[in-house]
């Protein structure tokens, strides 16, 4: 492993590159965001902060909880839903893609955040 004296990046490179993958919370119908954010805490601060000469930065992880059994409920509601109309039973392929309409659910999903942060 290359040690930290043989790179030729300064933290002012480096703090620009992360720029260009700052941590965005995710959208209404995003299931993950990942990106870096400022290892203090604090808005708008730096996203790699140096302190007794070590460069400290933090990975930011965001994933959109939706569990099976709401996707397999919501399934199962448009199954009883369509069986009717139909006078027959769906197919399993059908129903297979029912699970698609996930997007619909993402929205009212709740989010879970985590980070970790590291030496550079």
């Amino acid at each position: 492993m290359p040690h930290r004296a043989d790179w030729q990046s300064t933290a002012e490179q480096v703090e620009e590159r992360l720029q260009a993958g700052h941590f965005v919370e995710c959208g209404a119908s995003q299931e993950r965001s990942i990106g870096w954010t400022e290892p203090r805490g604090q808005a708008n601060g730096l996203l790699l902060e140096s302190v007794a000469g070590q460069w400290i930065a933090k990975l930011m992880v965001e994933t959109r909880a939706l569990p099976a059994s709401v996707v397999n409920r919501k399934v199962q509601e448009r199954v009883a839903y369509l069986k009717p109309a139909r006078g027959a039973s769906l197919a399993k392929k059908e129903i297979r893609d029912l699970r698609r309409h996930r997007l619909e659910l993402l929205p009212m999903a709740f989010t879970k955040q985590s980070s970790v942060a590291g030496l550079v």
